[in-house]
């Protein structure tokens, strides 16, 4: 038997992001890469401090911090 992945459960960004939505999962992506994806940081975004909500648990993150598949992520506003 062998078994082949078609995809990945998206990623979802949120927050201080151009375009927030879902957006395909690809292996190596970080929070970086995310925020990247949905069209870069707002001039708002802090671009050091994130939360990943994973498993119905919530952490924070750094700019490197890797997501996995089906993780939502949310830019924080920036602190003046």
């Amino acid at each position: 038997v062998s078994v082949q992945v078609s995809g990945y459960r998206p990623v979802t960004v949120l927050g201080q992001v151009r375009q927030p939505g879902r957006y395909p999962f690809s292996f190596g992506l970080d929070v970086r890469g995310a925020a990247a994806i949905a069209g870069g940081y707002d001039r708002r975004a802090s671009f050091d401090r994130a939360v990943i909500f994973r498993s119905s648990k919530q952490c924070d993150a750094g700019p490197e911090t890797p997501l996995f598949p089906g993780d939502t992520v949310e830019v924080l506003r920036r602190t003046f």
